[in-house]
C-alpha cells in the first residue's frame, strides 16, 4: 500500500531529522575496531598493573560508592 502524498510504502519509517545521515559501513567498522582496541588495551593494562581501568586513571570508585552509601543510610 502506498502513501498517497509521498509515493512511498506506508510502512516505511523516515528518520525524525532528515539532515542527519545514518552512519556508513566504514564508519561503523572504524568505531567497532576502536572499541575492541580500547578493551584490549584496558585488559593488558590491568594484567600489567593489577589495577582496573578506572584505578589506572586515578578514580577511587570504591571510596565514592562507600561515601554515597553512607549518605543514603543516614538520610
Amino acid at each position: 500500500m502506498l502513501d498517497s502524498f509521498s509515493r512511498r510504502p506506508a510502512h516505511s519509517i523516515t528518520p525524525p531529522l532528515s539532515f542527519i545521515s545514518p552512519p556508513s559501513l566504514p564508519q561503523e567498522l572504524f568505531v567497532g575496531r576502536a572499541a575492541m582496541l580500547g578493551v584490549a588495551i584496558a585488559i593488558v593494562g590491568e594484567i600489567l598493573t593489577g589495577a582496573g581501568p578506572l584505578a589506572q586513571l586515578g578514580y577511587e570508585v570504591r571510596r565514592v560508592l562507600l561515601k554515597l552509601a553512607g549518605q543514603l543510610c543516614t538520610a
